[in-house]
């Protein structure tokens, strides 16, 4: 029998090292799946954190082993850390793959019984752990356990499988674990590990020279991949000119999510932010003036998509399309356009409707961070706070929330080669802009500690509160910080346009496509004392660029909109240019290829802000707001000029009494028209889902 001692000194120094080799196996997989790029800062981070992280494993591991041990006798066996240190990492960093598994396989979609599931796991995979050692002991006093060599190629397989199984799982199937074809790859994972593991060990006989290879094989391997990612990167492009133009335009609306239209077209700090876009706005139409319905993403996204007021369909809050009313893919399609929507945001997704009648609808959820430093996340709940550690420990981008716009634009560029030259309609709804600002690196230095606490300060308590209880320096100091961030962010908007615009170019197909740059809402630095959105229908929140650039050789003349412009423009307007007037039928919204002549027309807008009903209406120069609290039964009036007034800081409501009663009237129309419909946001939705959508800031 082969001679087995167990280790008296806790070997802490050696789950420190494997933290080490984890992290480097962990960013070979992801080079190789193109989700992490090589950044000193980052890795130096990962080599404390991880090392620190698997210590606590660690302890976990030796307080299991001495616990069973002394308890169970019955299961001592030389290494039955292996099975604890398994059943630690199952837990606390794939436990919400195991969970996810589970509630899918029992079609479990209530919140509280998702969590219920978590505090399920984690006896059951204690005590697959103790039946596990049992099982070994008894193996090994009939001395029929493998040598010690097996036993660490099977524990650093099994190790090498999760990271690979995981990860390329996440990238490409999201959390859709029990697809058949992640099923069967399941296998192909096991062999890769396997094999992977087993050359090393032939290659690297020698105990001390194997160990070396755990860390510089992987962290070499990772510099080969990435080297050859740089010098040699996909192209997506071919350069190829379309061999014929379609007979009716191509037409591609960017979304850009929060983007305010004060911040496009002009100069900030001394120097423009979206010049791409500012070149496209010189060459097509820009409308000043364009207003939202709404200021959150999922009721502005049914104005664009159906020309109708939410509160007309009953979608003031989140709900299902109704089959009866329009889409623009409805008209689209008719007219022999191939539809395709690109949403990187969590609430323009199938459950809601809006991939009717689209002949793709690709949604791009989070792949999870680039590396996994928040193992905690979605298995427990978790604050807003931690975003900010580990975006500025550099191990969170946008892409843990949601995908980039490189990710987006590289599905479109892949269909637009499928597809041109056309006529092709694509919807792209990039989650840039967006809280919470982490599409672009971290740049302030090391760590900012008092950022961070200003953060779970201001997370955990009433907007309000937080800004009288902190002097106004620290206060304009953090939402500077988060307003530069946001301001990166748009400047990843632009750089989106720009490689759309070369893309089309050398696609040949920049002569017969219009592109539409536009939001579904604004964004608030405390203009009126908050932050985000879904506060208010202030400007800053309603007030959103629009620009349509359409190339000259198409002949279609936008004429300018002296009434004013409103999101539920756009489902007509393109139909209209798609050579279908009319096409959406009876709807709140008008095209922009006619001449308005009506003077000042109304445009509407609403938002649900916990049982406060927000409702306005802009006949320029006035704008009225309602603000109706359901529980105190009272109502607050609220008139602004917004010639002399564009900030919107002077209520005038006293001294202009018909005006206000004038505006109230024609409100009302559009108010009594409303339809009471239970929202079905928080309906089915996963952990991870809720997570997500906690980080955008649509839950608390």
């Amino acid at each position: 029998m082969e001679n087995r001692t167990v280790r008296k000194k806790l070997p802490f120094l050696s789950y420190f090292l494997f933290g080490i080799i984890f992290l480097f196996w962990e960013n070979l997989v992801s080079s190789l799946v193109g989700v992490y790029g090589f950044e000193i800062r980052r890795t130096i981070w990962g080599i404390l954190y991880y090392g620190l992280l698997f210590l606590l494993f660690g302890g976990a591991t030796e307080l299991l082993t001495f616990t069973c041990g002394r308890l169970f006798p019955a299961t001592n066996w030389t290494y039955q850390r292996f099975v604890w240190f398994l059943v630690v990492l199952c837990l606390l960093i794939w436990g919400d793959v195991t969970r996810q598994i589970i509630t899918q396989v029992f079609g479990i979609s209530s919140g509280r019984f998702s969590y219920a599931v978590n505090l399920l796991i984690l006896p059951a995979l204690v005590l697959v752990g103790f039946f596990l050692n049992l099982y070994l002991s008894k193996r090994e006093r009939t001395n029929k356990l493998p040598s010690h060599k097996k036993l660490t190629k099977y524990f650093l397989s099994i190790i090498l499988y999760s990271i690979i199984s995981i990860k390329i799982t996440t990238v490409i199937f999201g959390q859709k674990f029990l697809t058949p074809i992640n099923l069967f790859l399941q296998l192909a994972f096991i062999v890769i590990a396997i094999v992977a593991i087993t050359a090393m060990v032939q290659i690297f006989k020698s105990n001390n020279t194997f160990r070396r290879a755990l860390i510089w094989v992987p962290l070499s391997l990772s510099f080969f991949f990435i080297s050859i990612s740089r010098l040699f990167p996909v192209i997506h492009i071919t350069t190829q000119s379309a061999q014929t133009i379609a007979t009716k335009p191509n037409i591609i609306v960017m979304l850009f999510d929060a983007l305010r239209a004060d911040h496009v077209n002009t100069v900030i700090d001394g120097y423009a932010l979206t010049p791409n876009i500012n070149s496209l706005a010189e060459r097509g139409k820009i409308y000043e003036s364009c207003r939202a319905t709404t200021s959150w993403t999922f009721p502005s996204v049914v104005s664009i998509f159906t020309s109708k007021l939410p509160n007309k369909l009953g979608l003031v809050n989140p709900g299902t399309l109704p089959d009866n009313v329009p889409t623009i893919a409805d008209v689209l399609n008719r007219n022999g356009y191939f539809t395709a929507t690109l949403s990187a945001n969590d609430l323009i997704v199938p459950r809601y409707g809006f991939d009717r009648s689209f002949d793709r609808f690709y949604y791009k959820p989070g792949s999870g961070p680039k590396q996994m430093f928040l193992p905690f996340r979605t298995f427990f709940p978790s604050p807003r706070w931690i975003d900010e550690v580990a975006y500025q420990f550099g191990f969170i981008s946008t892409d843990f929330l949601a995908r980039d716009w490189e990710t987006l634009n590289s599905e479109a560029i892949s269909v637009i080669d499928e597809v041109s030259p056309g006529p092709f309609f694509f919807y792209m709804h990039f989650i840039e802009p967006h809280s919470p600002y982490v599409s672009s690196p971290f740049n302030d230095g090391i760590i900012d500690l008092e950022h961070i606490a200003l953060t779970y300060q201001f997370t955990h308590r009433i907007h309000q509160e937080f800004l009288q209880e902190h002097p106004d320096n620290a206060i304009n100091q953090a939402i500077d910080k988060m307003h530069r961030r946001y301001m990166e962010g748009i400047r990843n908007a632009d750089r989106a346009v720009a490689q759309m615009v070369n893309v089309l170019q050398q696609q040949g197909l920049a002569d017969n496509t219009i592109l539409i740059i536009t939001s579904d809402h604004g964004e608030e630095f405390l203009d009126h004392g908050l932050l985000g959105h879904k506060s208010s229908i202030y400007e800053e929140l309603v007030h959103v660029p629009l620009i349509i650039y359409i190339p000259k050789r198409l002949a279609i003349d936008l004429p300018d909109q002296e009434c004013g412009v409103s999101l539920l423009d756009l489902a007509p307007t393109i139909v209209e240019m798609a050579g279908d007037p009319g096409g959406m039928g009876d709807v709140d919204g008008r095209s922009l290829v006619q001449l308005c002549l009506e003077g000042s027309r109304p445009k509407y807008m609403m938002v649900d802000v916990d049982s406060t009903i927000w409702s306005g209406v802009v006949v320029e120069p006035y704008k009225l707001i309602l603000k109706e609290y359901l529980r105190e039964g009272r109502v607050d009036t609220l008139l602004y000029d917004l010639e002399t007034d564009p900030g919107e800081q002077f209520n005038i409501y006293q001294d202009n009494l018909p005006t206000v009663d004038s505006l109230a009237m024609i409100l009302q129309v559009q108010l009594d028209q409303t339809v009471e419909n239970p929202s079905e946001f928080s309906r089915g939705l996963t952990i991870t889902e809720r997570e997500r959508l906690k980080s955008l800031g649509y839950m608390n």
